[in-house]
């Protein structure tokens, strides 16, 4: 079977849901939030270094050498936005949100705490390159999956300890940047949302395989992105959630 790569352009949507701990979709009134009003997401891996194992005998030779491999320990993620919705930012952090007379967030208040167990999942979508095109071999593109866009996806289910970048005032455009890192999202599961293709027809459908230890999950999906919401809206799960457990 051919391989699915994608050349990534431009940023198109980014969703951000509330989780709880290791990536828990909180369901709820406000827990869901679709925007455009971002300019760059960026994901440094950050790993323990691999470390050399020796041991010498009495003559100073090498007897025995290992080494521990390099290991993740998490994606740092930073977040520039534009046109910021203040609801984003108690996705993220713990910042409260300011409310006007007609309980519409209209800003935010710095907080002392920061959140460590709960947290925001994120996804984004992107375009894939012009040139991506290929050439039918049958009619199989007239139909399904092969009639439609296709869009790079990134999700990172379960990002935490979020704080607010600096705030710089001046005759500029100001942007607002969220820094954090990743978590193992064991909880996320296939996730609240249909955003793969399930078979030829491209129907829409949750992950396929659930989320494990994994920080991160990069695909090429057929299913378009959401449509940007007005504020955070309501997150209803789907039941089952997660697969039962066979009884053995």
């Amino acid at each position: 079977m051919a391989t699915q790569a994608f050349p990534v352009v431009k940023g198109k949507r980014m969703r951000v849901t509330r989780v709880g701990h290791c990536g828990l979709p909180e369901a709820g009134e406000a827990s869901s939030l679709v925007t455009k009003g971002f300019i760059t997401a960026n994901y440094t891996k950050v790993t323990k270094d691999a470390e050399d194992l020796e041991a010498t005998n009495a003559e100073g030779e090498v007897c025995v050498a290992d080494r521990t491999p390099p290991e993740l320990k998490w994606f740092e993620v930073a977040i520039t936005m534009c046109d910021v919705d203040p609801d984003i930012l108690s996705f993220f952090t713990d910042d409260p949100v300011v409310l006007d007379y007609l309980d519409r967030p209209v800003g935010f208040r710095s907080a002392k705490g920061v959140k460590v167990t709960g947290g925001a999942g994120l996804e984004i979508w992107t375009g894939i390159g012009g040139a991506d095109c290929d050439i039918p071999t049958d009619d199989s593109a007239l139909t399904g999956a092969g009639a439609v866009e296709s869009y790079g996806y990134f999700l990172t289910p379960w990002i935490r300890e979020a704080t607010i970048g600096d705030i710089e005032i001046g005759a500029s455009v100001m942007n607002l940047t969220l820094t954090g890192i990743t978590g193992p999202p064991t909880r996320w599961g296939k996730g609240p949302y249909d955003v793969v293709s399930a078979d030829a027809d491209n129907t829409p459908s949750r992950l396929l395989t659930p989320m494990g230890h994994e920080h991160m999950h990069v695909q090429r999906t057929t299913i378009a992105p959401p449509a940007v919401t007005d504020g955070a809206v309501a997150l209803e799960l789907p039941e089952p959630y997660f697969a039962a457990v066979p009884t053995p």
